[in-house]
């Protein structure tokens, strides 16, 4: 593109490149193509000191910052699943908009503290599914953080409240669960 202009979308998600990469970069720039808006031109997580994630970035060069790109770009944000306070940075970091209609909890799961029989039957996939069954229509996978004891699994949708008791409930039914820790990102 040729005189353009970059746009940073930061999502208040702890997730690593390759969830990034899946979950929003490569959908949002087909949306972007499709409707001649612009390109993403990279991404990037932002770690804290201890090795943690903070937050993850889109980085998007457009034609112009104009209302009617913007509201297109937002809209396109809204269908992907944008969390509440995703915003849209200028590249002086000044916060353009914040948008998002999702909430994003995220259920930890001990990975060295519990029975090497709560291990021996897990499966990160199949846990997953299950969950997704168990939270129902209008609910999705966003993405993992793998800390140095625990494992975090985050999931979207309407009512983080709803969620969490979704996921608490589930915990409890499997030995992996033992311990479970439960955050909100949004």
């Amino acid at each position: 593109m040729t005189d353009t202009v970059f746009l940073t979308i930061r999502l208040p998600l702890k997730i690593g490149p390759l969830d990034r990469g899946e979950l929003w970069e490569d959908p949002l720039d087909e949306i972007l193509e499709a409707e001649e808006l612009g390109e993403v031109s990279g991404g990037g997580t932002m770690m804290d000191p201890d090795g943690g994630i903070l937050f993850c970035d889109l980085e998007l060069e457009l034609a112009d910052l104009s209302d009617d790109r913007l509201d297109k770009l937002q809209d396109a944000m809204i269908r992907l699943g944008a969390p509440r306070k995703t915003q849209f940075l200028n590249d002086d970091g000044e916060s353009l908009r914040e948008l998002g209609t999702v909430e994003v909890v995220g259920i930890g799961l001990d990975g060295t503290g519990l029975p090497d029989s709560s291990y021996e039957d897990f499966d990160p996939d199949s846990f997953n599914d299950e969950i997704l069954a168990a939270l129902g229509d209008g609910h999705s996978y966003g993405g993992s953080e793998a800390g140095e004891r625990y494992t975090f699994f985050y999931y979207h949708g309407a009512d983080g409240k709803q969620i969490e008791e979704k996921l608490r409930t589930f915990a409890a039914t499997k030995p992996i669960g033992e311990g479970a820790q439960f955050v909100h990102l949004t």
